[in-house]
C-alpha cells in the first residue's frame, strides 16, 4: 500500500531491453504475475515486449468472486469460467498475430510489431526500443503521475477505497473522452430526423469542437493556391485503362475451405 505499481508494459519493456543491452536475455525467460492484464491487447502487448507467459490473477480472483455470489447467468463452475475465459484469450491472440501473418506465438514473442502513439521518444529509445513512434507525448513523469493517482484512489488515508470508473468501456461524465458522447449521439438523430442545416451546423461544432481524440483531430488543412484540374477525358479512353486492373480472380470458382 506505500508503493504505486509500475505499468507491467513498461517494466517488460525495461527489463527485456536491458538484458539484451547486457547481453544475457537468451538465459533468462520473463514471466509476467499481474493484476493489470485483461484483454486480448493487454496480453498481446506483453508478449510483444518479451513476457514468454501471463498469468493474470486478478481476472481469475474476479471469476471467482462472481461465481461465489451468483452474479454470472447460468450453471457455470469456477473451473468452466477458466476455460472460457482462456479459450477467448487465446482466440483473440490467435486473430491479432494473424492479422501480421505469423503462424506460432514464439514468433511474435518479443516481436514489437507495435506503433507507439502519444509516447515521448526518450521513453521508447529506452524502454521499448526499435518501436516505431512517429508522434511524440508523454514521458515517465506523466505515467508515475497516473499511477500515484490511481494508487491514492484505492489506498486512501481513512482506508476506504474510492476508485472512479475511468470510463475506458463507457462514456462517463468525468472519465476518459469519447468521442462518441451523449450530446453527439444527439445531435445525429436530430440531424436523420429533421434533415436541417442548422442541426447538421450545431452536429459539425461538436465534432470540430472536440479536445484530441485521434490523430486527424492534431492535423489542419494549409492555405494554398487551387489547383487546375483538367475537363473530363473521353468515355472511349476509360476502357483501356481499366482493363488493367481486373481481377482475373473474381471470375474463379469459390472452393470451400475444409
Amino acid at each position: 500500500a506505500n508503493h504505486a505499481p509500475i505499468p507491467m508494459l513498461l517494466a517488460v519493456g525495461a527489463v527485456h531491453h536491458h538484458l539484451i543491452r547486457e547481453g544475457k536475455r537468451m538465459q533468462a525467460s520473463l514471466i509476467v504475475e499481474s493484476g493489470e492484464p485483461r484483454e486480448v491487447h493487454h496480453i498481446a502487448s506483453l508478449i510483444g515486449y518479451g513476457a514468454s507467459a501471463v498469468n493474470p490473477y486478478l481476472v481469475y480472483e474476479n471469476l471467482y468472486d462472481l461465481i461465489r455470489t451468483g452474479r454470472l447467468e447460468g450453471e457455470i463452475t469456477y473451473a468452466k469460467a477458466l476455460d472460457n475465459y482462456r479459450r477467448a484469450l487465446e482466440a483473440g491472440l490467435l486473430k491479432v498475430i494473424c492479422k501480421m501473418g505469423i503462424s506460432t506465438l514464439s514468433s511474435y514473442c518479443a516481436a514489437q510489431i507495435f506503433d507507439a502513439v502519444g509516447l515521448h521518444p526518450d521513453l521508447v529509445d529506452r524502454y521499448f526500443s526499435g518501436t516505431v513512434s512517429q508522434v511524440g507525448g508523454i514521458g515517465l513523469a506523466e505515467i508515475a503521475d497516473d499511477a500515484a493517482e490511481r494508487h491514492l484512489q484505492a489506498f486512501q488515508p481513512d482506508g476506504a477505497p474510492s476508485m472512479n470508473d475511468a470510463g475506458i468501456y463507457r462514456f462517463r461524465r468525468d472519465g476518459e473522452f469519447h468521442a462518441f458522447n451523449p450530446p453527439v449521439f444527439k445531435a445525429i438523430h436530430s440531424v436523420a430526423k429533421s434533415g436541417n442545416y442548422e442541426d447538421f451546423t450545431a452536429y459539425s461544432r461538436l465534432v470540430e469542437g472536440r479536445p484530441a481524440a485521434s490523430l486527424r483531430d492534431l492535423m489542419a488543412f494549409r492555405g494554398g493556391s487551387p489547383w487546375n484540374l483538367p475537363g473530363p477525358s473521353a468515355g472511349a479512353s476509360y476502357p483501356p485503362r481499366c482493363r488493367t486492373a481486373r481481377f482475373p480472380g473474381r471470375r474463379t470458382k469459390r472452393w470451400p475451405l475444409r
